[in-house]
């Protein structure tokens, strides 16, 4: 649309490519080649009320307003009584930037209260605290189910989650809101089961579903996943422009024929309701009475 509203999309860059990738492009995020290596325990063991066999729910970003952490917790809570084991983390609780935290509130403060109301809190529910970089690939490989839930607002639809990614570089299965692009990810390659936005009756349906299924069921859908989805493959586009680069179809023009088209258009239309009006006003009783007293003026000098 912007490109559009500033003219580049034209007859000019459509006949170049018609797809107008040579105009504009994607690089999304992307991937490493190598997944992630285990070297250390960071929350089985670590976390106080964490066990070596808990079965760990990784909700693996912010606790941002746009985000449905309470639909992962009352699934947890559903599935607490005959799976004490099912526990899940929120490592984020706060915004990483202190001088950013009172532009970007969060869910903490009623997370952490509802938690501790259904005395989940630190026996099913954990908040922590950001994880350090070189610590995260321990935390994604020690979980066995990643959770990205959402609400349905218009942020969702423009929406791709750079944690997804994450998650399908560490193999990790994930219970996913439909309506972004990642959880189109989820569906395409089989990385999960995604669900509809606050449905908390298929949230904990969808977390039994992955840990019944064996992990190998999904083994090689990551590794399609990931091999799409790498930094080499990602970067493409930008790297082909930089080892051949051009200028647009419509920039080696020269400036006089540069107009957009629509404008041209705009600029003709205009034109011709201005001849109109000219016109209309030439044909007004006013200009006729102007044109006779024009005429016996010109018949008196005459005389």
């Amino acid at each position: 649309g912007q490109l559009e509203a500033a003219g580049r999309i034209n007859p000019a860059t459509y006949q170049a490519d018609p797809s107008l990738r040579n105009l504009i492009d994607v690089s999304p995020y992307g991937l490493p080649e190598e997944p992630p290596q285990k070297t250390k325990p960071v929350i089985r063991g670590v976390w106080p009320g964490i066990e070596a066999d808990d079965i760990l729910l990784l909700w693996g970003g912010g606790l941002w307003m746009w985000l449905d952490p309470l639909t992962a917790i009352r699934a947890v809570a559903q599935l607490h009584d005959t799976h004490p084991r099912i526990k899940l983390l929120f490592p984020g609780t706060r915004h990483p930037n202190s001088d950013m935290a009172e532009f970007a509130p969060t869910h903490f403060a009623d997370m952490y209260a509802y938690a501790e109301q259904t005395g989940l809190l630190d026996t099913a529910v954990f908040f922590g605290d950001w994880v350090p970089y070189t610590d995260w690939p321990d935390v994604l490989l020690e979980c066995d189910v990643a959770l990205s839930l959402h609400y349905e607002t218009l942020e969702t639809s423009l929406a791709f989650r750079s944690r997804m990614l994450e998650y399908i570089w560490a193999g990790l299965p994930v219970v996913a809101s439909r309506g972004d692009a990642t959880a189109d990810l989820v569906e395409q390659y089989d990385l999960g089961v995604t669900v509809q936005p606050q449905n908390v009756e298929e949230v904990a349906q969808a977390i039994l579903q992955i840990i019944e299924s064996p992990a190998e069921k999904r083994r090689a859908n990551f590794a399609a996943a990931r091999e799409a989805l790498t930094w080499e493959r990602a970067a493409q586009p930008l790297i082909q422009f930089c080892q051949n680069p051009r200028r647009a179809a419509d920039r080696q023009t020269p400036l006089g024929n540069n107009l957009p088209y629509y404008d041209a258009e705009t600029a003709a239309r205009r034109i011709a309701e201005l001849e109109q009006l000219t016109q209309a006003y030439e044909n007004g009783k006013f200009m006729r009475l102007m044109r006779s007293l024009n005429r016996i003026n010109r018949r008196l000098r005459r005389a």
